[in-house]
């Protein structure tokens, strides 16, 4: 924050993260509603659970995953903030269209297009945020952005449980993308993009020198990666289908639902990603292997936790264990996203990204509520209301390979390892507009 003639003004770097985190937030609310939304939508398209498995996690993914490495590729190269409005404005729009669909394959459509869309805006909004914080402070910065996540969520939860008691459905959709074309009028108007390795003071080596093969050399990368995957592919399942789960077993209503687990979610989500970020930074301040030692501690204690919220008949104590295991596995996030801008040269940022969230959103988003859904539908027969419970608990043990990755990453995070490709002074330190 910056003091000129009597006025307060905040520094570009400021200015991108606060908006880069409304961004953030309005991309998981447009995400997650969709969650809270499922009861509304089967009752009125006569859907099973192994088609909503499919329209809530894999339509999402599967064009997210075709989309994030041609837009990251041009990230690497061209202007990210332009990227970033131009993605914001077109899932805002999808997400609005999708409250218009009258079939199933319309729903799959839009929900394929909000998903390519998305995928164009982390690997953009991370690379900048390296290029604006050096590795000391960068997971804080990281942690701060991907707290948004965390408030989208229960905004979509809460407002989604909310409109579609008393407005339906449809409209929840249609309320849900206004607030991503003002963000996305307002970021174009705001931002300022920074010179690619200024954090550094180091311009970036020419590009064609920037192999894309070069990402497999830090063993480190990779580890972290494959954690990530396998956390949010149980998480992800769980909490797309929590609130189903809720109003199941526990007879709750999507509105009720909405308003007790979307705070809970969105308050225990924003406290890990401000925790994960800060404490990874000072753990790690005099050795950097806490960067993975850290959250591969507190996700390990997410493991219990998750089993028991699925065990317990009683519905406030299902979600107080939820909210714990959701922080303790979402903890791990911004250590992974920092630490993978600090492993692979600038010019690689938004690639190295954009691979970490295809894997992530893959087989979180896509593979993990689709396999959920697949697995009630099987369980009916046996366990009738009670098998989407059995369905979360079946997954829930594939948790513990997460911090086992973790843990085997951190010998490798060697100083000596987080600069793999040599750049270039830096001739210039001034932002460009």
């Amino acid at each position: 924050m910056l003091q000129t003639s009597g006025r307060v003004r905040f520094s570009p770097a400021t200015v991108m993260v606060v908006m880069t985190f409304l961004a953030y937030t309005v991309s998981f609310m447009d995400r997650q509603i969709v969650s809270v939304l499922i009861e509304p939508i089967k009752a009125e398209l006569h859907l099973s659970d192994g088609q909503l498995g499919l329209l809530t996690g894999l339509s999402f993914a599967l064009f997210y995953c075709a989309m994030s490495l041609p837009i990251a590729a041009l990230a690497d190269r061209f202007s990210r903030k332009r990227i970033i409005v131009a993605s914001i404005t077109f899932w805002s729009v999808m997400t609005a269209l999708f409250g218009f669909a009258r079939t199933y394959p319309t729903l799959f459509l839009t929900r394929m297009a909000v998903g390519g869309a998305e995928s164009a805006f982390a690997p953009a909004a991370f690379s900048m945020t390296a290029d604006y914080y050096p590795r000391r402070t960068r997971s804080t910065a990281t942690g701060v952005i991907a707290a948004g996540s965390m408030l989208g969520t229960t905004c979509g939860i809460a407002l989604g449980g909310y409109l579609a008691e008393h407005l339906g459905w449809r409209m929840a959709m249609k309320w849900a993308a206004i607030p991503g074309i003002v963000v996305a009028v307002v970021y174009a108007m705001t931002v300022r993009e920074p010179k690619r390795g200024q954090s550094e003071g180091m311009q970036a080596a020419p590009l064609k020198t920037q192999r894309f093969s070069s990402l497999a050399r830090p063993p480190a990368y990779l580890l972290m990666v494959a954690s990530a995957a396998i956390g949010m592919f149980v998480l992800y399942a769980c909490v797309h289908w929590f609130p189903a789960y809720l109003v199941r077993t526990h007879h709750m209503t999507e509105g009720a639902v909405g308003v007790l687990l979307g705070p809970v979610l969105g308050g225990v989500g924003v406290a890990s990603m401000l925790a994960g970020g800060y404490a990874t930074d000072v753990f790690s301040r005099n050795d950097i292997r806490w960067t993975a030692w850290c959250p591969a501690i507190v996700a390990l204690a997410g493991v219990p936790l998750l089993a028991f919220a699925f065990y317990t008949n009683d519905q406030s104590t299902a979600v107080a264990l939820f909210g714990l295991a959701y922080f303790a596995v979402m903890f791990q996030c911004s250590p992974i996203v920092s630490s993978i801008q600090s492993l692979v040269p600038s010019t690689l940022r938004a690639r190295a990204t954009a691979v970490f969230m295809l894997t992530t959103t893959l087989v979180g988003s896509g593979i993990g509520p689709t396999l959920a859904g697949f697995l009630s539908e099987l369980y009916e027969p046996s366990f009738g209301q009670d098998s989407l419970r059995h369905a979360l608990l079946t997954m829930t043990p594939m948790l513990v390979v997460s911090p086992l990755l973790l843990a085997l990453a951190a010998p490798r995070l060697a100083p000596s390892r987080s600069t793999p490709v040599r750049e270039v002074p830096l001739m210039s330190a001034d932002t460009p507009a």
